[in-house]
């Protein structure tokens, strides 16, 4: 059985170039993706100090918009939902490869509080084995664990609903792959996000993740009082 699988986007994995760009045009389908309703927020603290995206428990009301998109190759079997994670995470973690016939660093998570998580369609028949597969593939991973705070598993489930479309139905695939990273102890205030990148020395980079993010139809419910504090 050959499954479709996409990625479910956040942030600058959706915009960011060099080693970002060279993953999407060799593992994504950009005729085949979509904007969808997510449970994301600001919350992680960033090396430049300034705050990105997580996943997050929010009511419906507070749902932002991230974007879904498909996989050049469907998957049927665990090995082949694997690749595609190692893919993923090389992108998230800025180590992808030079060329696409050489493999991405074995890896589905990080020391510093990250890691892929799987999400399948409740609507789709996906053979247990491959969820099986999945969480055996987890399971040797020395920094992975089931984690309330950035919504996984100990079997590598991202705790979220299954994704609807913006302006529709569910997502027309049967397995999605998410980056999910740790957020701070306590999630920071509009005011604290926006002083974060206020304090950007160069007026031109000033925002960057949080403009590149709108322009790309990724937000949360927090962008609008965050846009009203940040200095022009």
């Amino acid at each position: 059985m050959q499954l479709s699988v996409g990625v479910l986007i956040i942030g600058s994995l959706y915009w960011r170039g060099e080693g970002r760009d060279r993953w999407r045009r060799w593992r994504l389908d950009f005729d085949r993706r979509w904007l969808v309703r997510a449970p994301i927020r600001y919350g992680r603290r960033s090396r430049n100090q300034t705050f990105t995206m997580v996943f997050s428990e929010l009511s419906d009301d507070q749902l932002g918009q991230a974007m879904v998109v498909q996989c050049h190759r469907k998957v049927s079997s665990p090995a082949d939902l694997i690749r595609e994670a190692e893919w993923l995470w090389s992108a998230e973690d800025n180590k992808v490869p030079s060329l696409c016939i050489l493999s991405p660093k074995l890896s589905i998570s990080a020391t510093w509080g990250g890691c892929v998580a799987l999400l399948g369609n409740p609507q789709s028949k996906i053979p247990q084995g491959l969820f099986d597969g999945w969480a055996e593939r987890v399971s040797r991973e020395k920094h992975y664990s089931a984690n309330a705070r950035r919504l996984v598993d100990g079997r590598g489930k991202l705790l979220i609903f299954w994704p609807h479309l913006t302006e529709g139905g569910p997502v027309p695939l049967d397995l999605l792959l998410a980056t999910s990273n740790d957020p701070e102890p306590e999630f920071p205030t509009v005011q604290q996000i926006a002083e974060a990148w206020n304090r950007e020395p160069n007026n031109e980079r000033r925002g960057e993740y949080f403009r590149r993010n709108r322009e790309n139809g990724i937000y949360t419910f927090q962008d609008h009082a965050i846009e009203e504090l940040l200095l022009r």
